[in-house]
């Protein structure tokens, strides 16, 4: 049984303090790594039951998160191919660093303390426009878009190894997958769409791969509707989702 670690939190007043100070910092990212990066934080809330994480292990994940973003040109502005680098190897760096359990992972300001006490240096760097949503977890939308809280996400119900989806596909087909919690809130059904759409090539369909992509992801949550999917063995879901995969392929691209 995996030993997980209870991670610390920030109040939702104590992290808008702390946000509202970021920035200062956005044309200075040596100085928030000096300034504003830190393993522990005074106003830290921690749950009552669990083993803490310590202070040397915050620093491993910090120094994972680094190493990172170093290969991806911080503190440069980074490239287009720099964004698909980081985007496709922070779920497995994150998930394998963090030893967090799910329950953990659910909880907004949890990845509040980790994006603005841990690593705000990367937080502004990757997001320069300092939307509380990318870097907070109290954002009305965080719990889709915090730029770590997704990472985790990601591998967690994906895979964090490098040959898994959140390594190969697109950024936009996993934003388009994990904006719908129709879907992700039962593991099984998301890894069969992606699994379905890599087999099939699905990046090569044309015109306009992300289009189609959606369209599948909508149909099976009208279908998901009436139709039980955590009830299916894995051969019906496989070829449920073929079919639906098929039927559109069929029809593309859509007449206007």
């Amino acid at each position: 049984m995996t030993d997980f670690l209870v991670y610390p939190g920030l109040g939702k007043e104590d992290a808008k303090e702390i946000y509202s100070k970021l920035s200062q910092y956005s044309s200075d990212l040596l100085s928030a790594r000096e300034e504003l990066s830190s393993t522990d934080h005074y106003k830290s809330r921690w749950r009552s039951t669990g083993h803490r994480v310590e202070p040397e292990e915050l620093e491993h994940v910090r120094k994972e998160l680094r190493e990172l973003g170093d290969q991806c040109g911080w503190p440069e502005p980074p490239s287009e191919d720099q964004k698909r680098m980081w985007s496709r190897q922070l779920p497995s760096v994150l998930h394998t660093s963090t030893s967090m359990s799910p329950a953990d992972a659910s909880k907004g300001h949890i990845w509040s303390w980790l994006s603005l006490v841990l690593v705000p240096d990367l937080a502004i760097w990757r997001w320069p426009t300092i939307h509380e949503n990318r870097v907070t977890g109290y954002g009305p939308r965080s719990a889709n878009r915090n730029f770590l809280r997704v990472a985790w996400w990601r591998a967690e119900i994906l895979g964090a190894k490098s040959d898994d989806p959140p390594a190969l596909l697109f950024e936009d087909r996993l934003v388009s997958l994990f904006e719908r919690p129709g879907l992700t809130k039962d593991h099984r059904t998301a890894k069969m769409i992606v699994s379905v759409w890599l087999n099939k090539d699905g990046e090569k369909i044309e015109p306009d791969a992300e289009e189609f992509f959606q369209q599948i992801s909508m149909r099976l949550i009208r279908k998901g509707r009436v139709i039980a999917y955590n009830i299916l063995s894995e051969k019906e879901l496989q070829q449920l989702v073929e079919k639906e995969f098929e039927e559109i392929l069929m029809n593309w691209p859509p007449i206007e």
